[in-house]
């Protein structure tokens, strides 16, 4: 077939029907067809529901001189659309492509956005489910805050198991537009140890959907890549990894070749490509954050805390927070701890994020609070004493905090308690934990763990059971 039709939903599929009609999308719309319904039957109608989408798309075939397609009134009985008399029973085949994405929109549910977004620019209108909602709060015992600071945590690295953290939010959203627009592969890029990059190859396998991965790193060959933190779990999910020089430009030199990708599978497949920013920060990956601050509101943490920390990387769910915490009328005071780029580049986002949404009244230097003191050597880079912080708080408290990303946010938190706690509205602090305990797994950690005396080095060899074992001794 030739001629392609676009639906608003842009989900269209192979249609058997006696009755002129069967359930796609949200329209109603008529098709009219003559050479291209192939073939004629008398068998009963046969109707396939699109849920969880409520209203629905009608196609019509009669015999015409040329196809053509009309919207129709949503609540025209499906029978009777438009009052066109029924036509022969016939099977029509409508973008080919489009069917085998078809399974895809199960996984599409409603978004309803909290009250204080709804005047928005550009709310989208559907999400997937992907992570565990109501991750708890519960006070945390972190080594070496001052007297007087009450800390709590939010534990939004619950979210899943494998999907953990605060990118599985931004996902919801990325991949219902990605799954809506009918697009079959998804491209994006970070870091190699890139927990955005991790949780959407993951996520991307649970859709149906196939994941492509621009990384940058040192490595000279593939076979440098290794099976370390998250590029295991990229490796198991079966992701196409594309390595790129630690020092590629994102714009200049990443984008570019995400581009030209997708060019090529279009060329080579007839597939359509979806396109993710680095953090999935991005218009519709913002909506994703702005849900953790709406959880935050319905746990009571507005009420409970004066401060929010967390981490600041590629600065979407900063953005997302700080915005949300704006729009609602919260007193909490939002900060966010640079671990990679620039405070200028954060401010640049949140900003131009601010006019996409149609916020015009807000800029953010006056709703958030960047931090930049903490990223130490570089992105990814770690000093010793933020490795002997780690297993600190991991030994004290059992939480597990990563050299990324929120071991050096919750370093650097102690340090502003101690250092300059006049940066805070109050003393009763909450910190978001974003994830990213895979980080761990990278080796960097190996040698101060093992080292001879260390808490962390308490193994000890046993023998056999003996007749002296079962007298108490090894």
């Amino acid at each position: 077939m030739n001629t392609r039709t676009t639906f608003r939903t842009n989900i269209i599929f192979c249609i058997m029907t006696s009755q002129n009609c069967v359930v796609v999308s949200r329209h109603i719309y008529v098709a009219n067809y003559d050479d291209y319904c192939p073939t004629h039957t008398s068998q009963p109608c046969c109707m396939f529901q699109c849920s969880p989408v409520p209203t629905h798309l009608v196609l019509s075939c009669r015999p015409t001189s040329r196809p053509t397609i009309t919207r129709a009134d949503d609540k025209r009985p499906l029978h009777s659309a438009e009052g066109e008399s029924r036509a022969p029973a016939c099977m029509v085949l409508i973008a080919k492509r489009a069917y085998s994405l078809f399974p895809m929109a199960k996984y599409l549910v409603d978004y309803q956005a909290p009250a204080w977004a709804q005047k928005l620019k550009n709310v989208p209108k559907h999400k997937v489910e992907l992570a565990m909602e109501n991750t708890p709060i519960h006070e945390w015992n972190l080594p070496g805050i001052p007297d007087g600071f009450s800390l709590h945590i939010k534990r939004h690295d619950m979210t899943g198991s494998s999907l953990s953290g605060n990118k599985v939010g931004k996902l919801e959203f990325l991949l219902a537009d990605a799954i809506s627009k009918g697009c079959k592969h998804v491209i994006t890029c970070g870091g190699a140890p890139s927990n955005h990059c991790r949780a959407l190859a993951l996520a991307c396998r649970q859709l149906g959907l196939i994941p492509h991965l621009f990384l940058t790193s040192g490595a000279k060959t593939s076979d440098d890549v290794g099976c370390r933190g998250n590029i295991l779990l990229d490796r198991l999910s079966g992701a196409d990894i594309y390595m790129m020089p630690l020092d590629s430009d994102d714009e200049r030199d990443v984008h570019p070749k995400m581009e030209s990708l997708a060019k090529k599978i279009m060329d080579d497949t007839g597939e359509k490509s979806y396109l993710i920013p680095k953090g999935g920060s991005n218009l519709m990956g913002v909506f994703g954050t702005m849900a953790i601050f709406d959880e935050l509101s319905r746990q009571g943490a507005l009420e409970r805390f004066d401060d929010l920390f967390l981490t600041c990387g590629s600065g979407g769910t900063t953005t997302g927070l700080c915005i949300a915490n704006h729009l609602a009328g919260s007193p909490l005071r939002i900060h966010g701890v640079m671990v990679h780029s620039t405070p200028a580049d954060a401010h640049r986002h949140v900003n131009g994020t601010l006019r996409e949404l149609g916020v015009e009244d807000a800029r953010s230097e006056d709703i958030v609070d960047v931090i930049d003191t903490y990223q130490g050597k570089g992105y990814s880079i770690s000093k010793q004493e933020e490795l002997d912080f780690i297993v600190e708080v991991s030994s004290t408290t059992g939480v597990l905090v990563d050299p990324t990303y929120t071991g050096k946010a919750a370093w650097g938190l102690v340090q502003e308690m101690k250092n300059n706690p006049g940066r805070f509205k109050g003393r009763r602090v909450l910190f978001l934990h974003t994830g990213g305990m895979f980080g761990l797994f990278d080796g960097r950690m190996d040698d101060m763990l093992m080292q001879h005396g260390a808490l962390t080095n308490n193994v000890r060899m046993c023998s056999k059971q003996t007749n002296g074992a079962q007298n108490g001794s090894h």
